[in-house]
């Protein structure tokens, strides 16, 4: 099993959820602005 330094287990950790976010954001702009149309 390689050693992995839990500080960047931890950068590596927010850096996904920071991605993620971005997604999730990008996600309901785009519903909204759906909304918006309609």
């Amino acid at each position: 099993m390689a050693t992995v330094n839990p500080g960047d287990a931890v950068v590596a950790f927010f850096n996904s959820f920071d991605y993620l976010m971005e997604l999730v954001n990008i996600k309901i702009n785009w519903q909204i602005d759906d909304l918006h149309i309609q």
